[in-house]
């Protein structure tokens, strides 16, 4: 999508200090990833007590074996039956 808009110079050269990357556009997509991200983070966070049940698996719980997939019934049984 092409649009033309105002950049405040200032905002602008300080996100290029930090970044190194002088490209417009591509600074534009990192900023609109960035509020995307975290502003889904606010809903999720906004959404977490409407499922109580819901628990988020600790880092310690993670799968060891790389061969499993999203498909695997339960990845996280230790007999794979």
């Amino acid at each position: 999508m092409r649009t033309t808009i105002t950049l405040d110079d200032t905002l602008f050269e300080r996100a290029v200090a930090i970044t190194g990357d002088h490209n417009a556009s591509s600074m534009l997509t990192k900023a609109l990833e960035m509020v995307v991200a975290s502003e889904s983070k606010k809903r999720l966070i906004r959404s977490s007590g409407k499922a109580p049940e819901f628990i988020i698996p600790g880092r310690d719980s993670r799968a060891t074996d790389p061969i499993l997939v999203a498909e695997d019934e339960n990845p996280y049984n230790s007999d794979k039956s």
